[in-house]
């Protein structure tokens, strides 16, 4: 067993320990490597450490100048050598003291190249359960040799970076192990980038949602994987962004949303001709039916129309 935990690190003293405690009671513990990524944070977490160490590996890695959680993450990757990983967020936590050795049971015993379990969303007052979710690295614990087989990396980006890294795995068709256990707990910070300014983020998030699909799109389009998946892809992207346009309407000016929906809309030109009207129109419904069924939406536009505005901003 060779596990590493990489763990961006910015202004989190206030719950580090609580996540550091959480690695510690785990079993078998002494058989993990803890990676401290400091995104250029000010504050010292040198007595953080010492408690720990006596009971865990900690490395400490510093990064020159503030990048983002995703360049931290991709820090520590290239700074370890585990063979598996996961990532876990400063403010949250395992869920209980088997939660890493479940998963590393699991992805063992069916060769995969990824452990998806279940994880709490721990929001004010509310608590929800997350299964079989493939947007955030939550709960999951990946193989190293298949992320460097296929050259999985994160870019950049501040917002949505693990969408891409997560989106650009599913384009390699890696084998998937899920289990039906909670192994994290994702306790939302009001604070942080994805959730300050009066959970705009709804909005302004979109465009790092389309960043990332783009990218994770045009990387797997480049590296020569199957395209007919791509393509399909982008307009279930297409999609998602026209009922946000729908939901958010008249709350803000949606402009924006087409703007950002245009470089995705470029993607699925190039294959356009291959869905028909009926297979849009069945994926459209599906989408509702899954998503928004329950929701008041008004649909002041249809989704042909909704793309008749993509090609107008386009040309």
């Amino acid at each position: 067993m060779n596990i590493d935990i990489i763990i961006p690190v910015y202004n989190a003293k206030s719950t580090i320990r609580r996540l550091l405690y959480s690695i510690s009671y785990q079993k078998n513990s002494d058989k993990f490597k803890v990676y401290l990524v400091n995104d250029c944070d000010l504050l010292d977490y040198s007595e953080d450490i010492n408690i720990f160490s006596s009971f865990l590996s900690i490395t400490e890695l510093k990064l020159d100048k503030n990048s983002g959680p995703g360049v931290a993450r991709q820090h520590g990757l290239n700074n370890s050598n585990g063979d598996y990983v996961i990532f876990i967020d400063a403010d949250d936590y395992f869920y209980n003291p088997y939660a890493i050795i479940d998963m590393y049971r699991n992805i063992e015993v069916n060769n995969a190249d990824l452990l998806v379990s279940n994880f709490i969303y721990q929001r004010d007052n509310e608590i929800l359960v997350k299964k079989n979710n493939m947007v955030w690295l939550h709960g999951k614990m990946y193989k190293r040799s298949f992320l460097n087989k296929y050259n999985i990396f994160f870019n950049n980006t501040r917002a949505n970076e693990d969408n891409g890294f997560n989106r650009l795995i599913l384009f390699c068709k890696p084998k998937i192990a899920y289990i039906n256990e909670i192994t994290y707990v994702y306790s939302e910070n009001i604070n942080s980038i994805t959730r300050k300014n009066n959970r705009e983020y709804k909005l302004y998030g979109l465009e790092g949602y389309s960043y990332n699909m783009c990218w994770a799109m045009k990387e797997a389009l480049k590296r020569n994987l199957d395209s007919t998946y791509i393509y399909s892809f982008s307009l279930s992207c297409l999609i998602s962004m026209y009922f946000y346009y729908l939901e958010l309407y008249g709350q803000y000016d949606c402009n924006c949303i087409i703007n950002w929906s245009v470089p995705i809309y470029n993607i699925f030109l190039v294959e356009r001709d291959k869905f028909s009207k009926e297979t849009i129109s069945k994926r459209v419904d599906e989408h509702f039916d899954l998503d928004y069924k329950n929701k008041e939406i008004n649909f002041i536009i249809s989704f042909d129309e909704f793309l008749s505005l993509l090609e107008g901003e386009k040309l």
